[in-house]
């Protein structure tokens, strides 16, 4: 995985963020959702929940719109929105949005300045395990401030969505819904450098 900085003629429909600052994993290119990504997402969307999310709000709303493209073909794999409130993650523009219930959670009222909520997750089911992991490490790159998601749902994610599940934890449990988690270090390992060591020739090899 490595930061890069990739360059898009439509940066001025994006005016949050006048660089882009991208992130590459497993032949996908994560980076923030310009304007000529919204019908691709929309479609992906309507494919995938034969619903229309919004996305041109959601870009002007949303703390943060991800999109996650094959480097070769640059097609639009994934779709990522965070919030800053506490919403509930859905998927058309008829969704409720807010929800309420999360606030009850004590956990989920604490650090809410390094927290943000997943508000919509949309990938192709081909790139489901790695497009869901790529788009919250993308995240983690553009917006390093984030030190854990949290995704409220309607939903058991292991049977929603796996990939999802492969990093979020079930922190909560209501009659209203569930509350996951993820922490900075589940989405985006920390590691040590230091310097090379003549131990490392075995691992090195295979590499």
């Amino acid at each position: 995985y490595r930061n890069v900085l990739v360059v898009d003629d439509n940066l001025a429909t994006y005016p949050r963020a006048p660089i882009h600052i991208g992130f590459v994993a497993m032949g996908l290119i994560v980076r923030p959702t310009v304007g000529s990504d919204v019908p691709a997402v929309e479609a992906l969307c309507k494919e995938l929940y034969k619903a229309d999310p919004g996305v041109s709000a959601l870009l002007e709303t949303g703390l943060l719109c991800v999109t996650a493209v094959e480097s070769e073909t640059d097609a639009v794999v994934g779709f990522l929105c965070l919030h800053d409130d506490p919403v509930e993650r859905s998927t058309s523009r008829a969704s409720t949005s807010t929800a309420s219930w999360v606030k009850d959670v004590p956990t989920a009222t604490s650090s809410p300045t390094s927290t943000s909520f997943v508000r919509l997750c949309a990938v192709v089911p081909q790139h489901e395990l790695e497009a869901s992991v790529a788009l919250l490490r993308g995240s983690l790159a553009v917006a390093p401030s984030i030190r854990r998601f949290l995704l409220a749902s309607a939903q058991d994610l292991m049977l929603s969505d796996p990939g999802l599940a492969c990093v979020f934890t079930r922190i909560a449990s209501t009659g209203q819904g569930l509350l996951y988690e993820a922490k900075r270090e589940a989405v985006l390992p920390a590691l040590t450098i230091r310097s090379a060591c003549i131990e490392d020739h075995d691992d090195m090899l295979p590499v």
